[in-house]
């Protein structure tokens, strides 16, 4: 499949997946043709995703690297593909800590409109408020900080 389809980054995952599940078969050097063609499978799909697609590598497969590497017992290999996977994984969470504070803080800003709606709304039924103008005001002003309303 990769033969056809040289930049198809899922098909290199899966070419690399294949690979690696292959029973080690100890040559000269002691390890896996396996594991190296996965180690080489994986290395073309990470080129792929940051230089084609230009993303991030999925901690899941900077994982699957320092476990390949740790196999054939390159251990600094290892230990450095695993600061990738962490630091990948805080680049997640730190995005996602984003999102949800975007999304907290505009709702934030919806109750705030509504509450403020609802007490100018309130302040003109009611004929015996003495700050019915203030309330207005505060509503209005709320309007002109956040004119998407």
């Amino acid at each position: 499949m990769t033969e056809h389809y040289p930049d198809d980054v899922e098909a290199w995952i899966e070419l690399a997946q294949l690979l690696e599940r292959q029973p080690s078969s100890t040559g000269s050097g002691g390890t896996s043709d396996g594991v190296q063609g996965a180690l080489s499978a994986y290395g073309t799909a990470t080129s792929l995703v940051r230089d084609r697609v230009q993303a991030d590598v999925p901690p899941e497969i900077l994982n699957n690297i320092a476990a390949l590497h740790f196999r054939l017992g390159n251990l600094n290999e290892a230990k450095v593909g695993g600061m990738q996977r962490v630091l990948s994984d805080f680049k997640s969470v730190n995005y996602c800590r984003r999102c949800v504070l975007r999304f907290v803080s505009e709702l934030l800003l919806h109750v705030r409109i509504i509450t403020f709606a609802l007490i100018r709304v309130q302040s003109q039924r009611n004929v015996n408020n003495n700050f019915p103008g203030t309330l207005a005001g505060l509503h209005s002003n709320l309007i002109r900080q956040h004119f998407i309303y």
